[in-house]
């Protein structure tokens, strides 16, 4: 299992720590130059590169992107931004599947009254709108 640092409640791997350290020496490597612009380009692109190993430590900047070749479970374990967003998504995912309704349309041909045929109808609404929207628009493009 990669071993885990936890710094200001951010957690790096040994992979992207080996980065970190490379990203720091051309930090200071950019401090050494002496023409101003250099310097800046130089600081900026450092700073990038650390930006980048933070976000996913496979997609460096001037880089190939290419997946540890030891499997998507150690990409993961090495990039705990990716695997995090992973997770949210499925998240996400889950929520917007839709939900079979409790209420059947079938109803309104058992509905006895006006008053309960209009409850029932209030009750689908209320329950989900969009499957509401979608049978009046069918029945528009029929009529």
């Amino acid at each position: 299992m990669a071993k885990r640092y936890v710094q200001q409640g951010q957690v790096h791997t040994d992979h992207q720590r080996v980065l970190y350290k490379g990203g720091l020496k051309r930090l200071q490597e950019a401090r050494q130059e002496k023409d101003g612009k250099r310097r800046g380009r130089l600081s900026f692109d450092a700073l990038h590169f650390m930006k980048a190993v933070c976000a996913e430590p496979y997609c460096l900047p001037g880089k190939k992107f290419s997946p540890d070749p030891a499997g998507i479970d150690v990409h993961l374990r090495n990039s705990p931004k990716l695997a995090w967003m992973l997770s949210e998504l499925e998240d996400i995912k889950a929520k917007l599947k839709p939900k079979k309704s409790s209420i059947s349309a079938e109803m309104l041909d058992t509905a006895n009254t006006y008053d309960d045929k209009v409850a029932i109808i209030r009750m689908m609404v209320a329950e989900d709108s969009g499957r509401v929207a979608n049978v009046l628009k069918g029945m528009i493009k029929i009529a």
